[in-house]
């Protein structure tokens, strides 16, 4: 189907005059119909997906781009699965420590989140933020850890963020790290990261700090925590 280019009518085959307005087909021949345009629901929609997705992308957490594989110490002894131990379950005002007594206690959960500072890399991911969960907990042997979770459910998913052993203090926690037992992020830590990793206890807040420094990223890791 074609339309005269002047007034727009449609163009009997074989006229060489438009039936409207005259026109000359010969000095200018009839264009072909317009493609029509999206309809705007449909550009709509296609924003609204779009939107969607960037949002899922943000929200599925930082912890995407650092994956590790090693599961919880949680699970293995060291304070019991969420299916046994709710994670950090409500404190009632009777169950937390007697005046004059630390909050960095065994078996005590924590929540808050986890921010990238100064990032330096091949990612947009300075000041990004996610929400976490912590956990002070003791082995069978009687060593203390601490981790820091992706979920406030620790299960097979669970992502740790944050593995170390340390020594329990009023108000910091002093790390000990052997060999292959400690970690950040995806970075295997060594003995001689200990005195990088700084976790203390402030206003009834642990703050956790780490500057990471990998092949690909640099950035300083900061982590807030209240307890639950």
């Amino acid at each position: 189907m074609k339309f005269c280019p002047e007034c727009g009518a449609e163009v009997v085959p074989g006229r060489i005059y438009c039936s409207r307005c005259g026109y000359d087909f010969s000095s200018h021949p009839a264009v072909p119909a317009p493609e029509p345009a999206a309809p705007r629901s449909s550009r709509g929609l296609y924003i609204a997906i779009a939107c969607v997705a960037a949002l899922c992308v943000l929200t599925a957490g930082l912890w995407i781009f650092w994956p590790h594989l090693k599961p919880a110490r949680v699970s293995s002894g060291g304070g019991g699965t969420a299916a046994s131990t709710p994670l950090a379950p409500e404190k009632t005002p009777a169950s937390l420590p007697a005046s004059g007594s630390s909050l960095l206690q065994p078996k005590s959960w924590w929540r808050g989140y986890l921010t990238i500072r100064n990032y330096k890399g091949d990612r947009d991911l300075d000041g990004e933020s996610m929400e976490v969960w912590g956990y002070i907990g003791k082995e069978n042997d009687g060593r203390t850890f601490f981790e820091v979770y992706d979920q406030e459910s620790v299960t097979d998913d669970t992502t740790v963020l944050v593995s170390f052993y340390a020594d329990l203090c009023y108000d910091y926690l002093s790390p000990v790290i052997g060999d292959n037992d400690a970690w950040v992020m995806d970075l295997d830590l060594t003995p001689q990261d200990a005195g990088s990793l700084i976790v203390y206890l402030k206003d009834q807040r642990l703050f956790f700090y780490y500057p990471y420094k990998s092949a690909t990223d640099s950035f300083d890791l900061e982590i807030v925590l209240s307890p639950k």
